[in-house]
């Protein structure tokens, strides 16, 4: 009987890493408004990271519609 030829090997690449997207931010809230955040965020099917992301975004996007922001 023949043997049976070995399929060459294909070496993996390595993918590129990740692209960190923006810089972490550290919210100090006092236990009933993080109360209150995470009820929020529970009741619109989100973490409480992406609601505060979209709270402050928002606001920021009100700041620079009035001509607060520079």
């Amino acid at each position: 009987m023949a043997k049976r030829k070995e399929q060459p090997k294909v070496k993996a690449i390595k993918a590129p890493p990740k692209r960190k997207l923006g810089s972490p931010v550290r919210l100090e809230l006092s236990d009933e408004v993080h109360e209150e955040l995470e009820r929020e965020a529970k009741m619109r099917g989100l973490n409480k990271a992406s609601l505060s992301r979209m709270i402050v975004l928002e606001w920021l996007r009100e700041q620079k519609a009035k001509g607060v922001q520079k």
